[in-house]
């Protein structure tokens, strides 16, 4: 890649932003391959700290924008990808809002003096921009990667340009790039990283029984995201008209109300099909003990499922970035989309009677 090799052990800094989970997870993974290298690593979240109205913003706002007004949300989404690039964001824009925070920004400036890295490694594109600023005014000279955390370029990439490098999901965006500002020398096609335990397959009938399941049942697992948003509920009662011998797990993530919401129902209903979950630190079991996947279409988390060879099902109306991923995914003919819930049986059915279209998704 280019580094510089003064020495054996290099000091890498990854910023990462903790909007959803997924960012983070992509640090974590650079984190666990640098440390067994025996570098010196440090992961900072560049929105740590950030004022009350931002932490709002990022994180309450958002996902009461996308549960209440989809419609909305994707209508905007869809007009800033028609955006001129070659103009700034607008001074009041959401982007500017966030990435302009004094907080994040000091953050920033402080862990580079305190740390003084080698490499950067930046998950989001706010802190891609910022380093990008910093690489054109001369601010700071360690090496810069921007890593692309979905299965498309995200808004506002042409302002993260002067990274020395940008780790890409595949080829077939570099053209994009390119229009964008970036130079084909700067392009490293690796992939989205995803913690090593996601590469192994694991023995799918051992993994069963550790969690109370029936080893021989084909196994669904539900997911929807760190934060639990989306009705996964709706998605749990339409799998269990599913006429074939199959159970679910169900993983809520932080969204206590939806995990109780199912659990009474599973109790009213007296069924024993299903485990239900909050937010859990082994989806990698989960997902290496089912056979099919239904959850959302984050970049790392598709990831994740491509490497533990786990079928996916895409369900509904996928907010932002991840629509496009469910587009592109699709059109690859790597993943199922389908738009209602109310589809799910049929699906799951014609999977269950024509197997190799499985194992075709694994392929």
């Amino acid at each position: 890649m280019g580094l510089r090799k003064e020495r054996d052990s290099l000091r890498f800094l990854v910023i990462s932003v903790s909007a959803g989970d997924g960012h983070n997870a992509i640090g974590r993974a650079l984190i666990e391959e640098l440390n067994k290298r025996g570098h010196t690593t440090l992961m900072i979240d560049y929105h740590k700290g950030v004022s009350p109205l931002r932490q709002w913003f990022n994180n309450d706002w958002y996902f009461w924008v996308l549960s209440n007004c989809p419609g909305f949300s994707h209508r905007t989404y869809e007009r800033l990808k028609r955006r001129d690039t070659n103009k700034k964001p607008p001074r009041l824009s959401a982007y500017n809002f966030m990435f302009n925070s004094p907080k994040s920004i000091k953050l920033v400036e402080k862990t580079l003096a305190d740390f003084k890295p080698d490499v950067v490694f930046s998950t989001h594109s706010y802190p891609a921009a910022l380093m990008s600023k910093w690489k054109k005014e001369g601010r700071i000279n360690c090496q810069c990667f921007y890593l692309v955390s979905d299965y498309v370029i995200h808004l506002y990439t042409e302002l993260t340009t002067n990274n020395d490098y940008i780790l890409t999901p595949c080829s077939d965006f570099h053209s994009t790039l390119e229009k964008l500002g970036y130079d084909k020398k700067q392009f490293l096609n690796i992939g989205i990283p995803v913690q090593t335990k996601f590469s192994t397959i694991s023995d799918k009938k051992a993994l069963r029984l550790k969690f109370g399941l029936n080893p021989e049942l084909f196994t669904v697992l539900c997911l929807s995201g760190g934060a639990g948003y989306g009705r996964i509920d709706l998605i749990v009662k339409n799998l269990l008209t599913v006429q074939r011998p199959l159970q679910i797990i169900v993983v809520n993530g932080r969204n206590e109300k939806m995990k109780q919401k199912i659990d009474n129902y599973l109790a009213k209903k007296k069924i024993n099909s299903v485990l239900n979950l909050a937010y859990c630190n082994n989806i990698d079991e989960l997902m290496g003990a089912s056979d099919l996947m239904l959850g959302k279409l984050g970049g790392v988390g598709v990831t994740e499922a491509f490497n533990k060879e786990l079928p996916l099902i895409s369900v509904g109306q996928a907010p932002f970035q991840e629509y496009d991923n469910g587009l592109y995914l699709s059109e690859k003919k790597a993943i199922i989309k389908i738009d209602k819930v109310e589809e799910i049986p049929e699906v799951l059915t014609d999977l269950f009677d024509h197997p190799e279209k499985i194992t075709a998704l694994k392929a």
